[in-house]
């Protein structure tokens, strides 16, 4: 996701597409950037990592995606892992580039999601501005992690 001055947080590549309704898709550009302000005087490149979880309010995926045959609310939420980049940028009207990369998952797994997020591989090609290979590492995340088992609780 990217930050535009004009018009707000708006996702670039979304994967699986159509995962999320629109209404869905806005929240989520809404809150995977953060709301304080992250300037710092002595570095002019920042980061930042954390975890929100969120209530699907159209949901557009298969019963299976959520808890099958649950009618609780808590079904209806999902967990986001994000990491903000934020870097100095005279072109643009606020003075910096802003972006989110962000992982949605039906289930709470920060640790395993922040690992992702600000993997090596997710890094250098965010640095680099790479958005179409950093897309295909993340479907390949995506496409690896459907093949898991479904988690069972612990005992």
């Amino acid at each position: 996701m990217r930050l535009d001055s004009s018009n707000g947080g708006f996702t670039c590549i979304r994967y699986p597409v159509g995962a999320l309704s629109p209404r869905d898709a806005k929240t989520l550009s809404f809150l995977a950037f953060p709301d304080s302000n992250l300037t710092r005087a002595d570095t002019e490149d920042i980061s930042c990592l954390y975890s929100f979880r969120f209530r699907c309010q159209d949901p557009v995926m298969s019963d299976d995606f959520f808890e099958a045959g649950s009618t609780s609310d808590k079904s209806r939420y999902l967990f986001a892992t994000c990491l903000f980049r934020q870097h100095r940028d005279e072109d643009n009207p606020r003075g910096f580039y802003q972006k989110t990369i962000a992982v949605i998952s039906r289930h709470p797994f920060t640790d395993l999601w922040s690992r992702v997020v600000s993997g090596p591989m997710i890094e250098a090609y965010a640095a680099a501005e790479q958005c179409g290979r950093c897309s295909q590492v993340l479907q390949q995340v995506w496409m690896d992690t459907c093949k898991w088992p479904k988690p069972k609780p612990a005992k």
